[in-house]
């Protein structure tokens, strides 16, 4: 028989055997999300602290943009709707967000080489802004294969930091799958929105409790 002290240092290996005999049958039958859970569920690894654990009941509001100044850019709507979503369900919807109409119009009204983000928080009275901005997005690696990359940056802004970021992050070293994935097994825009959900997750994790074997995975959900 085991001994207890043989018995934690083996419980880890053996799950991740498990979930690599189980991989499979995941992939086949759940979603992206779904899969994710599945995996932590099954390996319960520490979760890694917030990087900015400053949201909870606050109202915030979200502007995500493309190439710096769209906002109704197909890409900037996928990347907000699911920051959102991702955020509101990790956080127990103990968040808040300001009109995303109000929110854009707030955005354009600003100077378009001067904008104040702590100007718009003023406005539209909320505790804070995320800022969201992607650039330069390429779906292909070469002419057979799906590879998604970016430049992406978000930064966080308050009504009191005179424009300056309270947080901010880059995100533009995000490239998926490492191994590329074959053009005839989805549409470019399914696999756009594949991309920039998972983009999406990586950016909203900055703001609560994450499993990092969430990252380990990343690759195995290429759809």
């Amino acid at each position: 028989m085991l001994s207890p002290s043989t018995r934690v240092r083996t419980r880890q290996p053996l799950s991740f055997l498990l979930v690599l005999a189980l991989l499979p049958a995941i992939l086949t039958s759940t979603g992206c999300t779904n899969l994710l859970k599945s995996l932590v569920v099954l390996l319960h690894a520490p979760r890694t602290p917030a990087e900015f654990d400053d949201l909870k009941n606050k109202k915030i509001a979200v502007i995500t943009t493309s190439e710096g100044n769209s906002t109704s850019d197909a890409s900037a709507i996928v990347m907000l709707e699911s920051f959102k979503q991702v955020l509101a369900s990790n956080m127990k919807k103990k968040i808040s967000f300001a009109s995303q109409e109000d929110t854009d119009r707030a955005f354009h009204d600003q100077p378009l080489e001067a904008r104040n983000y702590s100007e718009i928080c003023r406005q539209l009275n909320v505790d804070y802004v995320i800022a969201i901005d992607i650039r330069d997005l390429k779906l292909k690696d070469g002419p057979t294969l799906y590879q998604g990359s970016c430049k992406c940056k978000l930064a966080v802004y308050d009504p009191e930091s005179d424009n300056r970021p309270v947080f901010a992050k880059d995100l533009s070293g995000f490239v998926h799958p490492g191994m590329g994935k074959p053009i005839t097994d989805c549409s470019e825009a399914q696999f756009q929105g594949h991309y920039l959900n998972l983009l999406a997750w990586k950016a909203a994790r900055m703001f609560y409790k994450w499993d990092p074997m969430e990252e380990a995975v990343l690759d195995a959900t290429a759809i």
